[in-house]
């Protein structure tokens, strides 16, 4: 099926090259060579398919991709019958990171070969074609959506942003705390993407030392003579890789995958077939992004992060709480064959208001353990583990040993903050210690969250994930 490109590029050499590689393979190709021609090109006659150069003679080809998916709302964009593959110069790339996110499907940096723009082409129109013959359905259950649970606001919204994700080709970094789902959010992007027939190949950054991860991610044929040859850039070829923890990279292991995605080939002689090039989306996840920006270096987080998600805390998501615990009630007494049919009223008031620091994977450990070790017909207080029930009436308390005077001013509880400063402005300790143990203090104060505990210092995230990182080192 041919498919109608219009080209947007001032430059007449490389017009003539893209035409003739595109025309070559079956496109026809329109020309424009400023942004007034290419607005004008649209509007005549709107195509499937835009390459859009981002630097023009006569205005901003950011202003004119807003133009063209506006023009086509609400089917326009990543979702509708435009896909538009924009054409940065080296160095630009936050630029096309822009571009993505205001609905670009796919983004080309200066210089590329001929296999790289077919490539881009040829997935925009696989794109088109899918979403003409079967446009994807949400597919959102009374409960949740593709193996992630849950149907509040904050998850209705996530199942909406991973469908249209799904659509593009760019490079996805997920964000949220241990237990949110991360995995299953790739996996989601993955099967409802045009991918879906290709393999999902999931890698953990933070399981090994730098060398082993090296040898699993790009292919040395590991340290043992009999181990595969292919990593895992091999295994994802025409499909998603996902790097779970990708902070952990090292630094060295960091430049090789900077140099892949530049090149799509494995770096160095790392590979078997060190000139074949690869077709992979690549998929990361890190706590939050200001971990993801202080442990990587910069222009590898520009690429990693082109389309940004956040995975909503469990303690944020309303009634999922007590959908979630019923739903794993029923599964785990069922597997189990255990008489359960319910929560107590107790329980549900308890889950109901719990800050869930473990999120969802915490909340499905604890009805399984409640369920192996009890019988029914319902799950009481009595029932859940000793620790989470200690957990409910635990006062909140520093990080750090503080030291304990013998009289507390009147109204304070040792574990706040406020305390804590009184404590330690007597405690005669060095300025830096007493630094620290503020910090670790307010961050347990914040369950956890660096940044959370940053806005209420006036600081920035990665100032104390530094500190941290620093204090680790030690």
């Amino acid at each position: 099926m041919s498919q109608r490109v219009l080209l947007i590029e001032d430059i007449e050499s490389l017009q003539l090259i893209y035409s003739t590689v595109l025309k070559r393979e079956g496109f026809s190709v329109d020309v424009a060579a400023t942004a007034a021609e290419g607005a004008a090109a649209f509007a005549g006659r709107p195509p499937g398919i835009v390459l859009l150069d981002l630097l023009l003679p006569d205005g901003d080809g950011l202003e004119l991709l807003a133009q063209m998916t506006g023009a086509l709302a609400p089917g326009g964009g990543p979702g509708g019958g435009l896909r538009v593959i924009v054409i940065t110069a080296h160095g630009s790339v936050n630029r096309a990171v822009r571009a993505m996110r205001a609905g670009a499907f796919d983004f080309l940096v200066k210089p590329f070969d001929d296999g790289r723009l077919v490539a881009a082409v040829k997935n925009a129109r696989a794109d088109l074609q899918a979403a003409q013959v079967s446009p994807r359905a949400q597919r959102v259950g009374s409960l949740g959506f593709e193996g992630l649970m849950g149907s509040s606001p904050p998850m209705r919204d996530l199942y909406d942003k991973i469908t249209q994700i799904s659509r593009s080709v760019a490079p996805v970094m997920l964000s949220g705390a241990v237990g949110t789902g991360k995995r299953l959010a790739a996996e989601a992007i993955h099967n409802l993407s045009n991918r879906s027939g290709g393999a999902f190949v999931a890698l953990d950054c933070a399981a090994e030392g730098a060398a082993p991860l090296e040898h699993r991610l790009f292919g040395t044929g590991g340290p043992r003579a009999n181990d595969s040859p292919h990593g895992a850039l091999d295994q994802a070829d025409g499909g998603t890789l996902y790097l779970s923890d990708v902070t952990a990279l090292d630094g060295a292991n960091q430049a090789r995958l900077l140099r892949f995605l530049q090149s799509s080939l494995p770096p160095g002689d790392l590979s078997p077939e060190p000139d074949r090039k690869r077709d992979v989306r690549l998929i990361c996840s890190a706590q939050d992004d200001a971990a993801a920006a202080a442990a990587l270096r910069e222009d590898l987080f520009f690429r990693l992060n082109v389309v940004p998600l956040l995975l909503p805390p469990l303690a944020a998501r309303g009634d999922d709480v007590i959908e979630i615990a019923q739903w794993a009630l029923t599964q785990t007494a069922r597997e189990e064959r255990k008489d359960f049919t319910g929560l107590s009223r107790d329980v549900k008031r308890v889950f109901a208001r719990h800050p869930w620091p473990g999120n969802v994977r915490q909340l499905l450990n604890l009805v399984r353990t409640a369920v192996v070790l009890n019988t029914g017909p319902e799950i009481t207080l009595a029932m859940l583990p000793g620790d989470f029930l200690r957990s409910l009436n635990a006062p909140e308390e520093p990080a750090v040993a503080l030291p304990k005077p013998q009289h507390l001013p009147p109204g304070q509880d040792q574990g706040n903050v406020e305390a804590a400063l009184t404590l330690l402005a007597r405690s005669g300790q060095p300025l830096a210690e007493i630094e620290r143990a503020l910090i670790e203090a307010v961050i347990t104060q914040h369950n956890g969250s660096v940044p959370g505990a940053a806005r209420q210092l006036g600081v920035s995230p990665s100032t104390l994930y530094r500190k941290r990182d620093a204090w680790a080192k030690g």
